[in-house]
């Protein structure tokens, strides 16, 4: 890699690591125009939010999850504030908190919109419920019959599919039918 590049990016982790410490803008662009770094401000902006772009740029959290990580921001002011016996601003930084993270929000009960859009599906074997008109099972039956390239087995089954013949549970098993017709004795 080459040392510009090295050093770029040497620049923008140290401006990362500034800014994961609180530290301000205008603090960082200070700190990157000091002698010991040697930018101008405008290379100095750039690097800040070429910095941010760089290591923020695929944040996926959800909102609800930055209210919680700043509504803990704010707690722990509230708690530095107790500490040095400020407590008005202490009060007010724990219901900043308590807002931020909807306490006293009535919750919405709501149906979402995509539950509400879905089509409804029906599943049936009765073909006029679906407005196709009734076959004739007579007519069904003889066409059946005269399937040249099906056996009796299969005849019977598709029959029964088609509900020309009454279905009884079990019956394969009662009558010997599971057995091909090739292993039957």
């Amino acid at each position: 890699m080459p040392a510009n590049m090295v050093r770029y990016l040497e620049i923008i982790e140290i401006i990362r690591a500034m800014y994961s410490k609180y530290e301000t803008k205008s603090f960082i662009i200070n700190t990157l125009m000091t002698p010991v770094y040697g930018f101008c401000r405008r290379d100095s902006n750039r690097l800040y939010y070429d910095s941010l772009n760089f290591f923020f740029a695929d944040n996926d959290v959800k909102q609800k999850a930055w209210q919680n990580i700043y509504a803990e921001h704010i707690e722990n002011l509230a708690y530095y504030a107790l500490e040095r016996d400020e407590l008005d601003i202490a009060r007010r930084c724990f219901m900043d908190a308590a807002t931020m993270r909807g306490v006293g929000k009535d919750e919405k009960n709501e149906i979402p919109a995509e539950m509400l859009n879905r089509p409804v599906i029906i599943y049936t074997i009765d073909p006029e419920k679906v407005g196709i008109p009734q076959a004739s099972r007579r007519e069904l039956a003889q066409f059946i019959d005269n399937l040249p390239e099906i056996s009796e087995r299969e005849r019977v089954r598709v029959k029964r599919d088609a509900g020309i013949i009454e279905t009884t549970l079990f019956e394969d098993i009662i009558t010997n039918d599971s057995k091909p017709d090739d292993a039957k004795d």
